[in-house]
């Protein structure tokens, strides 16, 4: 196999790449107890000159699923403008129309 073929699996090969993330993906799994406990140290303050990490303490709520980031949206009107009872009657007429020809 040369250099080139190995470069072209690696960037445009979908079954190798996600062969390459599968492995990844195994590879720091085997790590999990490790990443917990370290997490837990965090959050315990033990690592820390006995001060628990704000950040640990966020990881671990989002981890557990206590904590999740809301999302809000804010949206503006820009006109008031009602609709009239004939403008929605033209428009249901429209729709089923449209339908019928289907």
């Amino acid at each position: 196999m040369t250099r080139m073929q190995l470069y072209k699996w690696r960037t445009e090969n979908s079954d190798f790449i996600k062969y390459q993330a599968a492995l990844s993906t195994s590879m720091l799994e085997s790590y999990r107890a490790e990443a917990d406990a370290q997490l837990l140290k965090l959050v315990r303050g033990t690592s820390n000159n006995g001060i628990p990490s704000v950040k640990g303490l966020q990881l671990y709520y989002e981890i557990m699923g206590v904590k999740q980031n809301k999302l809000t949206i804010e949206s503006e009107k820009s006109s008031s403008r009602r609709i009239s009872d004939e403008e929605v009657s033209a428009g249901l007429a429209e729709l089923n129309d449209m339908f019928k020809k289907d």
